[in-house]
């Protein structure tokens, strides 16, 4: 009994010549035309059915999971400070947005995406309230002292209301 190709249904010789040298062919899971012979694919190239999640061992599993566990704390961080600029307003795209430190002295780590998924959420919570957020713009124009530090601070008061100690 012949094998089926896992992509389109036809049939997966057992054996076949290749250069005056007999092939095995009983292990491939498609056929010679959905995967020529000596061009490696050995990831599963079928489809996997759209609204489904890749099982752990399929391919794209583990960028599925990431942006997942992305998404998820990204729309926190959104809930948080927001999605536009707190110096210009800028709300076009997120992207576009970015964390400055007020103190570089205290600051940990950077804050992007990536950080996002690669840290535990008080950690993130902890370095974000360390930082404004501002666009790309306005996060150059910072660093090039085009704005005032003053009005960093004030800013960074006005947003992050931090309730008074008292000892």
């Amino acid at each position: 009994m012949a094998r089926i190709c896992k992509k389109c249904g036809g049939e997966v010789p057992r054996y076949f010549w290749v250069d005056g040298k007999k092939r095995n062919c009983q292990n491939r899971k498609y056929c010679l035309s959905c995967s020529p012979f000596g061009e490696h694919n050995t990831r599963q190239i079928e489809k996997i059915p759209q609204g489904r999640k890749p099982k752990r061992q399929e391919p794209g599993y583990f960028a599925h999971y990431f942006k997942e566990k992305q998404k998820g704390k990204i729309e926190k961080v959104q809930e948080i400070v927001g999605n536009k600029c707190w110096l210009c307003g800028y709300d076009k795209t997120w992207k576009n947005l970015c964390f400055h430190h007020v103190d570089p002295s205290l600051k940990l780590f950077g804050l992007s995406t990536r950080e996002f998924v690669g840290y535990a959420w008080n950690r993130v919570l902890l370095e974000m309230k360390k930082c404004i957020l501002v666009c790309q713009n306005c996060h150059g124009e910072i660093h090039d002292g085009l704005i005032d530090e003053s009005e960093i601070k004030q800013l960074y008061g006005d947003k992050w209301k931090f309730p008074e100690r008292k000892e």
